[in-house]
């Protein structure tokens, strides 16, 4: 993938912006490019073997694990995610996080409504309103709607990690599926401005398809974002959790019977001798030891 901006012309993109800002740009980056390319190897992958009867050529497969590497080790993984959700609440709890820390003494928390106060007054409603909510955005054309929903889709995931933040207070840390709703929701309007601005920059150079392709791209992106909206808070979080806790204590072992061997059939099995007089373990009893300490 080839990035338009040079090094000149990556200084004045990132002039006037603090380190947080960058860092947070570049993290999307990861993430959305790591997620995108898994999907794009995918769907290849899905298609090649769709439509003919010839076996999967190995370089499709092999861009596919690639890809796959990626977004586990560099792109989505959950520390990714973390990472960038981190930051992106960071100056939140710098300001306010006493205010709604139940452990801070009242004077602790006076203080620090007296200096969350300043900016809360014009950062909140700024949120709600704004003058580039009625800025139109015609230089465009087709897109321009999707720069419009941009715009206003920001400053709406900005208030609702604001509204999460006075939700949960210093429990938000432990709601990581919020945050990642949270981190997903932005590197899908990251992905959606980038989308824009490259498209608008080809047309410009007389590749006018370039629109089209970014159209398709920011309608199916909005109804993604939709779905994470509305399960922003997620609703069956808790129910999903206390599930995931009886599955690490075991409760659900039963589920495991008729699948992977029991403990106690691998304390039987016996070492089959070799002709060379050693021994190997029986494969079972390897596959049942596997299963059950993982």
């Amino acid at each position: 993938m080839r990035f338009p901006l040079g090094a000149e012309e990556t200084r004045e993109t990132f002039a006037g912006l603090e380190t947080w800002q960058i860092v947070l740009w570049y993290g999307l980056i990861g993430l959305s490019v790591a997620i995108f390319f898994y999907g794009v190897a995918r769907l290849a992958l899905k298609y090649r073997r769709g439509r003919t009867k010839a076996p999967v050529g190995k370089p499709i497969e092999r861009a596919m694990r690639d890809f796959r590497i990626n977004l586990i080790f560099e792109g989505s993984s959950e520390i990714m995610r973390l990472f960038i959700a981190r930051e992106a609440v960071d100056h939140h709890f710098k300001l306010a996080f006493n205010i709604v820390n139940p452990e801070s003494t009242f004077k602790e928390k006076l203080a620090a409504m007296k200096n969350a106060t300043p900016f809360y007054l014009t950062w909140y409603p700024s949120r709600w309103l704004n003058a580039a909510r009625f800025r139109r955005y015609g230089e465009f054309g087709k897109l321009a709607r999707h720069v419009r929903y941009i715009e206003r889709t920001t400053r709406h995931l900005g208030r609702s990690i604001f509204h999460a933040m006075v939700r949960f207070g210093p429990k938000l840390e432990r709601k990581q599926m919020v945050l990642f709703r949270a981190v997903d929701i932005g590197a899908e309007l990251y992905a959606m401005s980038a989308s824009c601005a490259r498209a608008q920059m080809l047309a410009k150079q007389g590749r006018p398809e370039a629109i089209t392709l970014a159209d398709a791209f920011c309608l199916e992106a909005r109804d993604r974002i939709k779905v994470h909206f509305d399960s922003l808070f997620g609703p069956n979080d808790p129910a999903l959790y206390k599930v995931a806790m009886e599955v690490l204590r075991g409760e659900h072992a039963w589920l495991e019977q008729g699948i992977v061997p029991s403990l106690a059939h691998s304390d039987k099995a016996k070492r089959r001798p070799t002709g060379s007089g050693g021994a190997v373990l029986d494969a079972h009893s390897v596959t049942a030891k596997v299963g059950a300490t993982q």
